[in-house]
Parts: structure tokens; C-alpha cells; sequence
């Protein structure tokens, strides 16, 4: 029974020992190196990553072909610029000279809704 207590008193003393030697401080130890990860992290955000998103958005942001109406394929940047000008001209008409403009006093003097009916509108 001697021989066990000894051996357990042995043992605290080791114990004690590697708590002094490797744990000591341990709290101290760990909130430096989370400010080390995220002064690092910080870092990588600032520095490299936003570096490597707008290099992929720029290449997104880019057409490099275009395929028009009748199904034929452009790859020149400048007939791509021509054929999207002339689409939208298409698309949204040109100027109609029979048409009157909108005279100021229709607007200031016509039909004008409540204010029960605006708020209907919201």
C-alpha cells in the first residue's frame, strides 16, 4: 500500500509539473493566436481575395460572342457593339414625327387621383 501512495505522489508531482510547464498561461496563449488568425484572415480579405473577385467579375462583365436573330455567330468586339446598338434601336422604335408631344395643360389640368387613391397605389 506504501508502495502505491508513493507512486501516486510520483505522480501528482509529474502532474504538477507538466501543468506548470505546458498549461500555464494557456488562456493567454490561445487569445494571441486568435488575434493572430484574424489579423491574418483581415489580411487575406484586404490584400489578396478582393484582387481575385474582381478579376473574375471582370471576366463575367465581358461579352465575348453573341449569337444574333438569324443565328449567326459574332466574336469581333466591335460588330458585338454594332449588333447590340442596332438590336435595342430595333427594340425600342425610333422617333415618330406624327406623333404629338404631351401638351401642359392636359397634365396640370386633367384628371388628377385623391389622395385616398395614391395611397391605394402604395
Amino acid at each position: 500500500m506504501q508502495g502505491v501512495w508513493k507512486n501516486l505522489k510520483k505522480v501528482r508531482r509529474e502532474m504538477k509539473h507538466l501543468n506548470q510547464i505546458e498549461y500555464m498561461r494557456v488562456s493567454d496563449k490561445v487569445n494571441n493566436l486568435r488575434k493572430e488568425l484574424m489579423d491574418k484572415q483581415s489580411h487575406m480579405r484586404t490584400v489578396h481575395i478582393p484582387q481575385c473577385i474582381i478579376k473574375s467579375r471582370k471576366s463575367q462583365n465581358q461579352i465575348t460572342m453573341l449569337t444574333k436573330e438569324d443565328g449567326t455567330i459574332i466574336k469581333d468586339p466591335e460588330k458585338i457593339t454594332k449588333e447590340a446598338v442596332r438590336f435595342y434601336q430595333n427594340l425600342l422604335g425610333k422617333a415618330n414625327p406624327l406623333m404629338s408631344a404631351t401638351q401642359p395643360v392636359v397634365l396640370t389640368d386633367g384628371p388628377v387621383l385623391s389622395r385616398a387613391q395614391q395611397l391605394e397605389l402604395i
